[in-house]
């Protein structure tokens, strides 16, 4: 008598697979966790350069009063310390290109585009993780309005 045929797959093949496609996955999840959130971090520091470009635009206010405006944005989304933003207020030209950087707004010509650039260190937003690296990185965001006459 005869046995019947069986399929005799080879054992052990799922545990190569999962070994093979297992730290493939796990690069992606963590990838995917980091990149959102830098993503998060960088609207966040837009946010606060609008916000430092809506202060500076207006005429009666000060480079102090966009300063405050922008850490104000800074705080509400995240425990940054506020001592680590650099805020730069910049005069553009009619190219966009910096012309200098302002010490006071009162000085400055109204009608001109002004550019607000907001510089953080990406440790500050203590990241989940460092997979990418980027915790020795700093973050900056700009944002260009023209001031009102």
């Amino acid at each position: 008598m005869r046995r019947p045929l069986t399929n005799h797959a080879p054992r052990g093949i799922a545990s190569v697979e999962a070994a093979i496609i297992l730290p493939i996955i796990v690069v992606l999840v963590f990838g995917f966790v980091e990149i959102g959130f830098y993503v998060n971090c960088h609207h966040l520091l837009q946010d606060a350069a609008r916000q430092g470009a809506r202060a500076a635009v207006r005429h009666e206010n000060s480079n102090s009063q966009v300063e405050a405006a922008v850490l104000d944005a800074i705080s509400n989304g995240s425990s940054v310390v506020p001592q680590t933003v650099t805020v730069r207020i910049s005069k553009l030209d009619s190219n966009g290109d910096e012309q200098y950087q302002v010490m006071s707004l009162s000085d400055n010509e109204n009608g001109e585009p002004i550019r607000i650039t907001v510089t953080v260190d990406y440790s500050q937003f203590n990241s989940p993780s460092n997979f990418f690296g980027l915790a020795n990185q700093s973050v900056a965001c700009s944002v260009a309005m023209r001031r009102k006459n």
